[in-house]
């Protein structure tokens, strides 16, 4: 029997962040769990996806906080099976320098095919959980392992300890950091500017399987350009497709805990924080010259410059 309430989906595979050369993207295993118990304490039922190597952590650490009977785990070992011949096509696509040529950050980790693939992943977990009958509420929630990066915005962990529990509306609710509409999805491709959010996901248990079919399609759509994306791609795409079926709501990083059902939760201060990348990038398209070089800049680099302005000067 299916009852009020929300189930709380997420999943632990590497990626691989734990030896890539930036250090500032750089992510050991025992980070992302001190990642999860940081929030890993809310009483909702809990389904985890993971290797058979995890398993275990994942149920101690729930069991710290009196929670291992309302936590499922689900060993996956090798989750690149699930989808073998989309990820094939996404590791040639990895291997095109044209492709990254054409993304504004060429070395991002969204260009890399095993880190979009997982992030893919997300929503074939949530549709493996409600075929497998593991899900007993009306709605599902996608949570990141990695939610809130153990402190990034919520500053004590020990609140976390509640009972989630919101009216979302039976759509799909997506939580953007600005209108969808006002952005030009080729723009969101080309210049990997952020407009939705993916770490935090609300969806009506009936239409997991709808929002599964949407972002893999989507994914196969930026294969037969040449291109792939990470989750904020696909979601963005997915509603593009069918707006009929998502309720937006605008809100800030990890955010919608504490303004959908959280309001308790202590936040950080934003008031005099700007972030410095965003600050760099500000600085850095003020001047055209820093990314084209030269005063006989090409129409395209022109288009390129003023759309990059409108996207970073938000």
């Amino acid at each position: 029997m299916i009852e009020k309430g929300i189930t709380l989906i997420t999943a632990f595979f590497d990626i691989g962040r734990g030896n890539i050369e930036n250090q500032s993207l750089r992510r050991s295993d025992e980070e992302y769990f001190t990642y999860f118990e940081h929030w890993a304490r809310m009483q909702n039922m809990l389904i985890v996806y993971t290797e058979g190597r995890y398993a275990d952590s994942v149920i101690q650490i729930r069991k710290k906080f009196g929670l291992e009977d309302r936590t499922k785990v689900v060993v996956v070992d090798n989750i690149f099976e699930m989808e073998p011949d989309l990820f094939q096509k996404m590791c040639r696509i990895e291997q095109n320098s044209q492709f990254k040529k054409f993304r504004y950050f060429e070395n991002a980790y969204s260009n890399t095919a095993r880190y979009t693939y997982i992030m893919l992943m997300k929503y074939w977990c949530m549709k493996d959980s409600c075929e497998k009958d593991l899900v007993g509420t009306e709605t599902v929630a996608w949570i990141d392992f990695g939610f809130d990066h153990g402190g990034n915005a919520y500053l004590k962990s020990d609140e976390f300890s509640f009972l989630w529990e919101y009216s979302f509306s039976e759509k799909i609710n997506l939580f953007c950091l600005n209108n969808p509409d006002e952005m030009l999805g080729a723009d969101s491709l080309q210049l990997q500017c952020d407009c939705v959010m993916g770490a935090l996901l609300c969806v009506p248990s009936n239409l997991v399987k709808t929002l599964w079919i949407l972002v893999r399609e989507s994914m196969e759509a930026l294969i037969s350009l040449d291109c792939i994306d990470d989750d904020q791609q696909l979601l963005l795409m997915a509603y593009k497709r069918r707006p009929e079926l998502f309720e937006v709501h605008i809100s800030d990083w990890f955010m919608p805990i504490k303004e959908y059902g959280g309001g308790h939760l202590t936040v950080k201060d934003k008031t005099n924080a700007n972030s410095g990348w965003k600050r760099k990038m500000k600085i850095l398209l003020k001047s055209p010259k820093c990314l084209f070089g030269g005063d006989g800049m090409k129409p395209f680099a022109r288009r390129c410059i003023e759309r990059a302005r409108r996207c970073y000067s938000a």
